[in-house]
């Protein structure tokens, strides 16, 4: 079905038609411009505040907890997070507009986690203390995790050879963007072998509680 206009509003549209197409361009432009804008507008947005990314989360009973007597033979469980890792903790901060060493400690102070991290150095503080330097890459060019610990807790780490794989957990206290990234430790567990599987229960997985 053919629908005709009006006399007069044909008559408009043929005396007028180059005002209106410069009209028409100008809203278009505008509403290009505007849609840029907001694309923009979002954009930045999304790395002022990264997407937050949702970790696994585990259960474990530790064979060794820092400064447990060596008669407790039945350590609580205690839960940490496996992710992120230091790699993606790293990453999520640089992605952080005027990121800082203070928003970065604040983000992710005391957040109890537990990594695979490879056997750097130990330098002895005092006779009570020494500070323990791990790399989560066996190469020794990744993120660095350092750690204050007894020597009568692990004793095992005296001579131990560099590259050795160890399992760590603790809370965090600071991150340093600087160079790799390092992130420290308040160490509450370390383990010379990867974890049995009976040690490890599944409390959170990809946002779905088992």
């Amino acid at each position: 079905m053919k629908i005709e206009l009006p006399e007069k509003i044909k008559a408009f549209i043929i005396r007028y038609k180059e005002r209106i197409i410069l009209t028409a361009a100008a809203i278009l432009f505008a509403v290009l411009v505007a849609g840029g804008i907001y694309l923009q507008q979002k954009n930045k947005k999304s790395k002022e505040i990264p997407e937050k990314k949702i970790p696994v989360k585990v259960e474990i009973k530790a064979a060794r907890v820092q400064g447990q007597s060596q008669s407790e033979k039945e350590p609580k469980p205690t839960t940490f997070f496996l992710k992120p890792s230091p790699g993606e903790l790293l990453e999520q901060l640089n992605e952080m507009e005027g990121f800082d060493e203070k928003v970065a400690t604040r983000k992710f102070a005391q957040l109890p986690v537990m990594w695979p991290v490879y056997f750097f150095s130990l330098t002895k503080k005092d006779e009570k203390t020494a500070k323990v330097e791990l790399d989560v890459s066996e190469d020794g060019f990744g993120v660095l995790v350092v750690s204050e610990v007894s020597p009568e807790d692990y004793p095992e780490l005296s001579g131990l050879q560099v590259g050795k794989k160890l399992w760590v957990a603790g809370e965090i206290t600071a991150v340093d963007p600087a160079g790799t990234g390092t992130v420290y430790l308040k160490l509450d567990y370390l383990r010379f072998s990867d974890p049995a599987a009976e040690e490890v229960v599944t409390i959170e997985e990809g946002g779905k509680k088992e």
